[in-house]
């Protein structure tokens, strides 16, 4: 019982980091496609940023006593919403394959620079044991999972955005695993007690709290009913459109219901008389 417990939390943790991913790609991808303006693009990026960002904190198992330099996790969250909005922004600007691959080498190489400076946040990181190898092949998984995803959502068939938004987050959550397993720490008993040392118990809170809070209000203001809503007082203050003016000199601008052809051209042969 006990070893399936311990086998169930950390599928559990994959699988929520797989769904907040996969729901952040969803909102982000939505707006890939066209030009969106800057505020948009910048919203999406800070979403799906977030959302990357918060899940080695979900998947790692972290010692008791370990912590965090706040000064470096703010740093990694900033490379992870650098990279998306530079993948989002050479999406929509590039042309060919370097539209494919272009954006899923910055998110991938984002990924792996966000993790690594992660790693390094935690106090008393350098004197453990580093083993670059599980993070560079989480870099190449990621990076190859975002391509896909971009190939997917180029082609624009049905379920495209999901499907993609599916790719890249088992690419950024398969990273974010590999990250966790290249750092193994030495004993930090006193690294909590540091001043401003955030502690690895709360991260495992605040980080997937801060996504799911932006992603709850991104589905807010992507709601239909708001749009509807907005654009209902400008369309009852708008005038209705003129009825269109009939031609001149035409005896029956509609055909009348009952009226032969025969008759129809009697009448106007009389009107014709009547002028001269």
């Amino acid at each position: 019982m006990h070893e399936l417990l311990a086998f169930g939390r950390p599928a559990a943790a994959v699988l929520a980091a797989l769904c907040l991913c996969i729901l952040a790609g969803q909102s982000t991808f939505d707006l890939a496609g066209g030009k969106a303006p800057l505020g948009p693009r910048i919203g999406t990026a800070i979403l799906l940023g977030s959302a990357i960002w918060a899940a080695p904190f979900l998947t790692a198992d972290w010692p008791g006593d370990a912590a965090f330099n706040p000064a470096l996790l703010a740093l990694s969250l900033a490379c992870l919403v650098a990279a998306s909005f530079g993948a989002m922004t050479a999406y929509s600007r590039a042309e060919g394959y370097l539209r494919l691959i272009g954006p899923g080498a910055i998110l991938g190489a984002g990924a792996g620079l966000s993790h690594g400076v992660s790693l390094f946040a935690i106090y008393g990181a350098g004197d453990g044991a580093f083993d670059d190898a599980p993070l560079s092949a989480g870099v190449a998984i990621a990076s190859a999972c975002a391509v896909l995803a971009f190939m997917v959502l180029s082609r624009g068939r049905r379920h495209a955005v999901l499907q993609a938004a599916i790719s890249l987050a088992i690419g950024t959550t398969a990273c974010a695993v590999l990250a966790d397993s290249a750092l193994t720490l030495a004993p930090t008993a006193t690294a909590a007690l540091r001043s401003g040392a955030i502690p690895a118990s709360l991260m495992t809170l605040v980080a997937p709290a801060l996504a799911a809070a932006l992603l709850a209000g991104a589905s807010w203001l992507q709601r239909p009913g708001l749009k509807a809503a907005t654009t209902a007082p400008a369309w009852r203050e708008s005038s209705r459109p003129a009825p269109a003016p009939s031609r001149a000199g035409t005896a029956f601008p509609r055909p009348a219901p009952g009226r032969s052809a025969a008759v129809q051209a009697a009448v106007l042969a009389r009107q014709a008389r009547r002028a001269h």
